[in-house]
């Protein structure tokens, strides 16, 4: 799948994520992440605690997939 500025499913799929990504880019993890002065151990720690949640969600879309096949 193509994504364009003008597809439709995009433009929903931005609006209604919009306040969620805001939300997310200003918690504390997202924000060492982003930060110039993150070092080896901050980058592990966080990508390790973003681990779990995204397993979670990449097993629902799976399921979800699946069963819209």
């Amino acid at each position: 799948m193509r994504h364009e500025r003008g597809n439709p499913m995009h433009s929903a799929l931005r609006e209604a994520t919009q306040a969620a990504h805001a939300a997310l880019d200003r918690h504390p993890l997202m924000q060492m992440l982003l930060s110039p002065t993150v070092d080896r151990r901050q980058y592990a720690t966080a990508l390790a605690s973003l681990a779990a949640p995204q397993a979670g969600f990449e097993a629902q879309l799976a399921d979800y997939v699946a069963s819209h096949q």
